[in-house]
C-alpha cells in the first residue's frame, strides 16, 4: 500500500506533487470509506515526514484549511488528521531519522492553539464529533511530551515540570477541557455514552500527566 511504502522510505519521484495529490483525494472523498479515510490521512502525514523541516510551518494550517471546508461533511476527515499527526510523529515504522521526527513534533506544538479551535468547532457537530475531537486532543496532549523543553524539565535536579500549554494557560482556556470535567461531573446526572465518558477521562489523564505541580491546568 501507499502507507507501507512511504513509511519504508520508498519515496515517489516527486513528493510534493504526491502531497498534494493526497491532500485532494481527501477532499474529494471525504465522505467515503473510513478505512480509506484513514489511510488517506496517514498516508498524507507520513509524506509530510519525508519532506524538509522548513515546509512543516505552512503544511499544517494549510491542511486544515483545506480539509475544513465543507461543513459538517469535512468534519471527519479533519479530525483523522488531527488524531494521527501525533501517532504517526511517535510511529517508528516511518523510516526517517530521530532528529526530522524530533523536528515535525516541534513544529506541529507550535500550532496548538490552532489545532484546539479546530478540535472545539468540529466537537460542536454531534457528539460522534465529540468523541473523535476529545480523542484527537488526547493525542496532542500527549505529543507535548516530544517537546524539548518539557524533557529539559524532567532532567532536571528538582524534578519539577510544566508543560508550555500549562504555564501559558492554553490548555486551560481550551472549552475540551472544561466540557470533559463537566461530563464526568454530572455521570450520576444526565445520561452520557460509555464512548464519550472515556475520551473525557483520558483527555483528563494526558492533561494531568503534563505536570507534577500544583496547579489549576
Amino acid at each position: 500500500t501507499i502507507v507501507s511504502k512511504l513509511q519504508a522510505g520508498q519515496l515517489p519521484p516527486d513528493l510534493g506533487a504526491c502531497r498534494q495529490e493526497l491532500l485532494s483525494c481527501l477532499a474529494r472523498f471525504r465522505a467515503g470509506p473510513s478505512a480509506v479515510r484513514r489511510q488517506l490521512v496517514v498516508a498524507l502525514v507520513d509524506c509530510q515526514l519525508w519532506q524538509p523541516p522548513a515546509q512543516d510551518a505552512q503544511w499544517l494550517p494549510d491542511s486544515i484549511g483545506v480539509l475544513s471546508e465543507g461543513g459538517a461533511e469535512a468534519v471527519p476527515c479533519l479530525l483523522e488528521l488531527l488524531a494521527v499527526i501525533p501517532e504517526e510523529a511517535a510511529n517508528r515504522k516511518v523510516m526517517v531519522d530521530s532528529q526530522r521526527r524530533s523536528a515535525f513534533a516541534s513544529s506541529m506544538l507550535m500550532h496548538t492553539a490552532a489545532v484546539f479551535d479546530a478540535l472545539c468547532n468540529a466537537a460542536q457537530q454531534s457528539e460522534a464529533a465529540a468523541i473523535a475531537a476529545l480523542t484527537a486532543c488526547s493525542r496532542w496532549l500527549h505529543l507535548q511530551n516530544a517537546s524539548p523543553a518539557m524533557r529539559v524539565q524532567k532532567r532536571s535536579p528538582g524534578g519539577k515540570f510544566s508543560a508550555d500549554i500549562i504555564k501559558q494557560g492554553l490548555l486551560k482556556e481550551t472549552p475540551l477541557m472544561s466540557r470533559a470535567a463537566q461530563v464526568l461531573a454530572g455521570m450520576g446526572g444526565v445520561q452520557s455514552s460509555l464512548e464519550l465518558c472515556r475520551a473525557c477521562a483520558n483527555l483528563l489523564s494526558e492533561a494531568i500527566a503534563l505536570t507534577n505541580e500544583v496547579t489549576g491546568l
